[in-house]
């Protein structure tokens, strides 16, 4: 850790040495800090097929963790300035550090950063670009199937599924007619795995808009879509293809619907609080044109994803808030071949809950 809150401290000083000051308006730089606990009861997203060998103490190699659920504790740091530099249009350059702990599976421990430059064109017109990287994500461990023609069945043919993710990415944003904020998104991210794993590795296109409405001052609803295309490497060895290789293709395309509302509730106890659900509807189609007994798990394989968020907030005083999360993630697999559909949904159907308190303050430096 003490070299995590290094790297913070790195960050901050580079972004205050980096970002000029505006010269016709002075403002601060504004600093946010949330630390959120959140109960997971699946961090590794298992199926029921994996939790109940994970209680039997089954598979000897596979699960690197000691409990399937955790106490989660996530610090996010989010540094930003206000400055005039384009004809007083304003300009916003942010930095944001998170890190999320899992106490104990601190395998699973990991962290990001992402810089941004936010420019105003316009009173209600902006737009926002950004470069954001993590270092190293565990997964889970799988049985790899070159490991597993060297030892066989062995507890050494389960290898840690590892990924850094880095994601170049821009939004639009207006507003029409004062109540009406339209945000367009487009970005490209790519993964690089863990040296058993690097036909993982893909690049990938998200684009996508949201809407938001503000019906009333209590009352907001919004809405919107995102379509991602992923090409995965697809081959492991040099001289291989994707199309010769006997590798798994993980190539997808992933359609997301999202639709929720904001509620500002009444004054009566609690003075500023605000009610909030999301629920957001994935459908990924895995597009590899490998047979099902080459890659089993890829061909012909369909996800139905349902995310549903709900948070309560109170503004506590004008630089605190507290907030109230839960969440509950399901995954319903199934294949177009009838002969996996079975086999898909045992291994890859999940259930997850969520529950926690965040904690969120703001300064002014």
């Amino acid at each position: 850790m003490n070299k995590v809150f290094q790297i913070i401290i790195i960050v901050l000083l580079i972004a205050c040495s980096v970002f000029p000051k505006g010269k016709k308006k002075k403002t601060p730089w504004q600093l946010q800090y949330t630390f959120a606990s959140i109960y997971d009861n699946n961090i590794l997203k298992y199926s029921d097929k994996y939790l109940g060998r994970f209680d039997a103490g089954l598979d000897n190699g596979r699960f690197q963790v000691s409990s399937a659920a955790d106490m989660v504790l996530t610090n996010h740091f989010l540094l930003k300035k206000t400055l005039y530099l384009i004809k007083g249009r304003k300009s916003i350059p942010s930095v944001e550090l998170r890190i999320r702990n899992y106490p104990q599976n601190p395998i699973k421990n990991f962290w990001s950063f992402r810089i941004g430059w936010r420019q105003y064109i316009g009173r209600s017109t902006s737009f926002k670009i950004s470069f954001s990287h993590m270092p190293n994500f565990y997964v889970k461990n799988y049985r790899d199937a070159d490991w597993k023609k060297i030892v066989g069945y062995s507890p050494e043919s389960f290898r840690p599924f590892e990924f850094s993710k880095s994601e170049v990415g821009l939004w639009f944003r207006n507003y029409f007619f004062k109540k009406t904020q339209t945000t367009f998104y487009l970005s490209y991210f790519w993964y690089s795995h863990s040296p058993d794993f690097i036909e993982y590795n893909s690049d990938n296109v998200l684009a996508g808009f949201r809407i938001k409405q503000y019906v009333s001052k209590k009352l907001s609803v919004h809405g919107g879509y995102n379509f991602v295309t992923s090409s995965a490497k697809g081959y492991d060895t040099e001289g291989e293809t994707k199309t010769n290789s006997d590798d798994v293709d993980a190539s997808f395309v992933d359609h997301t619907l999202y639709a929720g509302l904001e509620i500002g509730m009444p004054e009566v106890f609690i003075p500023q609080s605000k009610l909030s659900l999301t629920t957001y509807y994935h459908y990924r189609i895995f597009t590899t044109t490998k047979s099902p007994e080459i890659d089993p798990l890829h061909s012909g394989r369909r996800d139905n994803v349902v995310n549903v968020v709900g948070m309560y907030k109170v503004k506590v005083v004008k630089y605190f808030e507290v907030g109230g999360y839960v969440a509950w993630n399901l995954r319903d697999s199934g294949s177009a071949f009838n002969e996996n559909e079975e086999a898909v949904s045992i291994e890859k159907d999940y259930n997850q809950f969520l529950l926690g308190l965040r904690f969120r303050f703001n300064f002014l430096l």
